[in-house]
């Protein structure tokens, strides 16, 4: 099958733009639920963006939903210009004890939060992961945008 870069942009922006809405719609919840869907929307609007990206750099598209496997199809000029970016001041966030970096934080996260966060309601009690960072998904996905749409206009 044949994909189209321009059409894999038009649905990260769409998604992009229902994450904004329901990250904002969040701000006053404390529900772990709403949260859950939140991240799905973010991770899933990350992995296009990324699916995006490495189609228009490599000419083939890549597949599965793993945050961290699609970043690292990137060519190196990319991870080096996105890593930058997720670690400039306005996007400085503490790392984990044992990460190097900003973004090993950011796949500790969120990097499977597709497939962890889709079926939230089959987990119970302490199967329930506790975000730290949830922001970092946000910037991130803003960073991607950014990136992705000033290789596409």
């Amino acid at each position: 099958m044949e994909y189209n870069y321009n059409d894999i942009l038009i649905h990260a922006n769409k998604f992009y733009n229902i994450y904004l809405e329901i990250a904002k719609n969040n701000e006053d919840k404390d529900e772990y639920s709403s949260y859950a869907v939140e991240f799905v929307n973010g991770t899933f609007t990350c992995e296009l963006y990324l699916k995006a990206l490495c189609l228009k750099l490599n000419k083939k598209h890549a597949h599965g939903h793993d945050l961290k496997d699609l970043f690292m199809c990137l060519p190196d000029d990319y991870k080096t210009l996105i890593g930058q970016k997720m670690h400039k001041e306005d996007y400085a966030y503490p790392i984990y004890p044992n990460k190097d970096c900003v973004l090993d934080t950011l796949w500790y996260e969120f990097s499977k939060g597709f497939i962890e966060y889709r079926y939230e309601y089959e987990k119970v009690g302490n199967g329930k992961r506790l975000i730290i960072f949830p922001n970092l998904l946000s910037e991130f996905a803003t960073i991607l945008k950014e990136v992705t749409e000033s290789i596409y206009l």
